[in-house]
């Protein structure tokens, strides 16, 4: 009976505190484990972007937007009205290419959201096509990539934007 009259006491002296705005004290006898979470590293999103380009020069871009792209990833095209939406439009899109084009992209910056689920790199591309004389036609321009993390740990693309540059500028 005293054990149920001295917890009863405790109980409506803590709900005293806590109707006055104050916590009760209560003693801790561990202490807290702070676990440290390293930040998403940017340069490792960066380094897949690097593969993805080199997968592009060494078996074609379009090798390397199978491996790359989301089933429902989109393409925005520069100077296309339309949009390519989901991986099935976008290896159409493969079919238009000129004969003999070749597509090169370097990374120059990326990051990951703190949670580490999205990310996006940026940098410049470059374009070498055979023109009708025989001569290489370059084109160039920028470019934002939005990467998705999947559930294996690979990250592929969720959202891919680019624009050409005019040469006479």
């Amino acid at each position: 009976m005293q054990k149920i009259f001295i917890l009863s006491n405790a109980l409506i002296f803590a709900m005293g505190l806590t109707a006055c705005g104050q916590e009760p004290v209560v003693e801790q006898t561990e202490e807290a484990v702070v676990e440290e979470v390293a930040a998403p590293d940017p340069a490792v999103l960066k380094e897949v972007d690097r593969a993805a380009a080199m997968m592009a020069m060494e078996l074609g871009s379009g090798a390397s937007d199978l491996a790359y792209y989301l089933p429902d990833g989109i393409q925005l095209d520069d100077g296309k009205e339309s949009i390519d939406n989901g991986l099935q439009e976008i290896m159409a899109d493969h079919e238009t290419l000129p004969e003999g084009l070749s597509i090169t992209w370097t990374p120059h910056g990326a990051g990951i959201a703190d949670s580490g689920e999205l990310g996006y790199t940026w940098g410049r591309w470059s374009n070498f096509t055979p023109g009708e004389d025989g001569e290489i036609v370059e084109t160039f321009g920028k470019y934002v990539t939005i990467w998705k993390k999947q559930e294996d740990g690979n990250w592929k693309i969720a959202i891919d934007i680019w624009n050409s540059e005019d040469p006479q500028e």
